[in-house]
């Protein structure tokens, strides 16, 4: 029983490697040229189709398909509360590896399975615990999974956050000298987008797509603030939409948008520079001053035990 436990362990393991590689270079094929109508014959189509599907690699004829697949049951299966927790972590997190949430989700379960299965080998091959112990164990690797995913998407969105409040004051500088050098909000931000990067200006291009398939100036305005939460995004968009709908000049909006962010940034940077000294006391207290005490101290303490001896 334990022999096949092994196996189907490393069975599951290497499925899961193979399968987030493929997933991983999905999308990198080589683009389809059709053929002009007047050289092709319907059957001559269908063997053309049928050939250039079997020439396709196996993981793209069978494992992608199979993948995708499974992605969407796991999905369906998914409790709809879980499933819109983990769409807004990951549209908040700026996705993760290009996955969608059925194929998050399915890895996370793919995950929990081998952690499970893992832990439990570990408990009953290797320490040779009992029974229970071994149940344990693999509840043990389940609770690692379920908490693992949340800590990354967590990390993921605080550092996607950091780099937007960290590239605002730019991208406000910049809309607002394109305004004053005569560009519309919206030539401003096709500006941006052109000229910079970084995960806000992937919001503010997602944005400018928004608008140019119709939505109002003002929900994509609110798309943005929702999208991103950060409070001096939210003021921004706050007093653009203020200033659409009062009738005032964006361009001192802008102005004045961009003075407030950087002042703040400033406070900011000051903030953390005062709290540097304090956060110093624990390597300073626990690492440096034992080390100086042994330096300094430690040759006279032999000194003087060697003559408290010697006596």
């Amino acid at each position: 029983m334990l022999i096949f436990i092994a196996a189907l362990f490393c069975v599951v393991v290497f499925i899961l490697l193979y399968l987030l590689l493929r997933v991983s270079v999905a999308g990198k094929n080589k683009e389809y040229v059709p053929i002009p109508a007047w050289v092709s014959s319907p059957q001559m189509n269908q063997d053309m189709s049928v050939e250039e599907e079997l020439s396709k690699p196996l993981h793209q004829r069978l494992l992608l398909p199979l993948w995708e697949k499974i992605s969407l049951v796991v999905g369906r299966m998914t409790p709809k509360a879980i499933y819109s927790m983990f769409d807004e972590k990951l549209n908040a997190a700026g996705g993760f590896r290009g996955m969608s949430t059925d194929t998050f989700l399915l890895v996370w379960v793919l995950i929990a399975f081998v952690m499970v299965m893992g832990f439990g080998f570990a408990a009953s091959m290797i320490f040779r615990l009992p029974a229970v112990k071994v149940f344990s164990a693999g509840l043990l690797g389940l609770a690692v999974t379920l908490i693992l995913p949340l800590v990354v998407l967590n990390h993921l969105i605080r550092s996607r956050r950091n780099a937007m409040q960290k590239s605002l004051p730019g991208i406000l500088d910049l809309i607002y000298v394109s305004v004053q050098a005569g560009l519309s909000f919206d030539g401003a931000l096709a500006k941006v987008v052109e000229k910079m990067r970084g995960p806000l200006v992937e919001e503010c291009a997602r944005m400018l797509q928004e608008i140019r398939v119709g939505v109002t100036r003002r929900n994509a305005l609110k798309n943005l603030s929702d999208r991103c939460q950060i409070q001096d995004i939210s003021l921004f968009t706050a007093a653009l939409i203020q200033a659409d709908q009062l009738g005032v000049s964006v361009a001192q909006v802008l102005k004045v948008q961009a003075a407030n962010v950087r002042k703040k940034r400033q406070l900011t940077i000051r903030e953390l520079a005062l709290q540097a000294p304090v956060k110093m006391l624990i390597p300073l207290v626990f690492f440096i001053f034992p080390t100086l005490f042994i330096v300094l101290l430690g040759p006279a303490v032999i000194t003087i035990s060697n003559s408290l001896l010697n006596r």
